[in-house]
């Protein structure tokens, strides 16, 4: 599966979780001053039109890269975890998808 990750240092990218439990990474993380402090709320988004992946933070696309690896459809969902950050929470408003014609 993928994963769009934020982190708590204003990073974003994505990776591809494998069968023998690696993480590769598809679009290395980068900084993005599209994100708000971690006071803030944020809005994150992917479209992905086959094998094309486009990232968004507020609206504002920061990010795109082509990997055909997990062609298939899937399923979608949330992962939260600290690797170091002390008291850290994470709060889901709300999670839609949009099938493309």
């Amino acid at each position: 599966f993928y994963i769009l990750g934020l982190t708590c240092d204003g990073s974003v990218g994505i990776s591809r979780y494998t069968a023998d439990n690696s993480v590769v990474n598809v679009l290395p993380f980068q900084t993005s001053d599209k994100l708000k402090p971690t006071s803030q709320p944020n809005r994150v988004g992917i479209l992905v039109n086959g094998d094309d992946l486009q990232v968004f933070v507020n609206g504002q696309a920061i990010g795109q890269v082509k990997d055909d690896t997990l062609s298939g459809a899937g399923t979608y969902g949330f992962v939260s975890m600290s690797t170091g950050t002390v008291n850290m929470k994470t709060s889901i408003d709300e999670l839609s998808y949009w099938l493309l014609p």
